[in-house]
């Protein structure tokens, strides 16, 4: 299959993942694309395997989408939408519909998907089926007083960046 004539992939955060997504999709003689929104390096972005990179920290979802839209505008047919985040996925699943007739989505129930994907629920669920779980605080950084919290949290903590911990 001539390169002109390959599938293409739009990657969908092009952090440190979605560089190695893009460099196998790549090898592999994937036509490829990217977005990035979140507030990471985007290290994708530079690949030489990724044509034509839209790169917006901290945009809203509606401006993902209208990212998307323009991507999804240059290739020929549908594209594989590629998730290389959390974040990625949550968003592909919560606007799939406004997705689904510009590419091909990974199918999974959205329901599942958000609570598998959230912190807080995911430790709801792990104690709803006996499993030990650690304390846990919500810890805002424009809190003063949650910040104090934040001493109070024993190590090892996990924390998600604009999440809470």
């Amino acid at each position: 299959m001539s390169r002109a004539a390959a599938p293409w992939a739009v990657v969908v955060d092009l952090n440190k993942t979605g560089a190695l997504i893009a460099r196998c999709l790549g090898r592999a003689g994937v036509r490829l694309t990217g977005a990035d929104t979140v507030c990471q390096p985007p290290l994708g972005a530079h690949s030489r395997h990724v044509e034509g990179a839209l790169v917006r920290p901290g945009v809203p979802p509606e401006s993902l989408l209208e990212i998307l839209s323009q991507l999804s505008d240059r290739t020929a047919g549908k594209s594989v939408l590629m998730c290389a985040t959390d974040e990625a996925v949550d968003f592909c699943s919560r606007y799939r519909g406004a997705l689904a007739g510009r590419f091909h989505l990974p199918s999974a129930r959205a329901a599942p998907l958000h609570e598998l994907l959230d912190k807080g629920r995911q430790a709801a669920l792990a104690a709803r089926v006996g499993l030990a779980v650690p304390p846990s605080a919500s810890i805002r950084l424009d809190d003063p007083q949650s910040l104090a919290a934040l001493a109070r949290i024993p190590l090892a903590a996990v924390g998600e960046a604009g999440k809470s911990l």
